[in-house]
């Protein structure tokens, strides 16, 4: 559940400090907009709910640059629920109340109110012989967050890599 960004594969980005500069700006960024839509998939949610992180990673003796930025793993029930939500079930262990609205549909980044009540989950269904549910619809968060953000993205390192070289060129006359 990450975004991954490799935008320039070039020796000069790597050695450059002016372009490097304009470049991690561009990373930090898209790292504030995308936690901030990673956010919204959950802004109701009541409960335990994920931690949402971001790493940039750009070192100087690689060619790659990468911006991560998703859920945490911790194993918690916040984070169980989301990656569900994310990926989708092929079965769900709930039976849900008759009211029931999810807070959350697929192709839809952000979080209402919701409506209705787990009447019975896990355990409890398969000790009295319910059987599972349907699954959960796949909610594609991270690659819908991804894809709201690429072509800006690579727009703007395209111009973050053209102003650094301007502004090293400067420096060297």
């Amino acid at each position: 559940m990450a975004f991954i960004a490799r935008a320039i594969r070039s020796g000069t980005v790597r050695r450059d400090d002016k372009v490097r500069q304009q470049a991690i700006s561009v990373l930090r960024k898209y790292e504030r907009k995308m936690k901030k839509d990673f956010a919204k998939t959950t802004q109701t949610w009541t409960g335990e709910t994920p931690t949402f992180d971001s790493r940039i990673s750009f070192p100087r003796v690689s060619p790659d640059m990468t911006l991560w930025v998703g859920a945490v793993n911790d194993g918690s029930f916040g984070w169980r629920k989301f990656n569900w939500l994310n990926k989708g079930t092929s079965i769900r262990w709930a039976l849900l109340s008759e009211d029931w609205m999810s807070k959350t549909y697929p192709g839809r980044l952000g979080s209402t109110e919701g409506l209705g009540e787990v009447l019975i989950r896990g355990r409890e269904m398969i000790e009295a012989g319910i059987p599972a549910e349907p699954g959960i619809e796949a909610r594609n968060w991270d690659k819908m967050i991804r894809d709201l953000h690429i072509k800006d993205f690579q727009r703007d390192m395209k111009a973050a890599v053209a102003r650094g070289l301007r502004i090293s060129a400067k420096m060297v006359r």
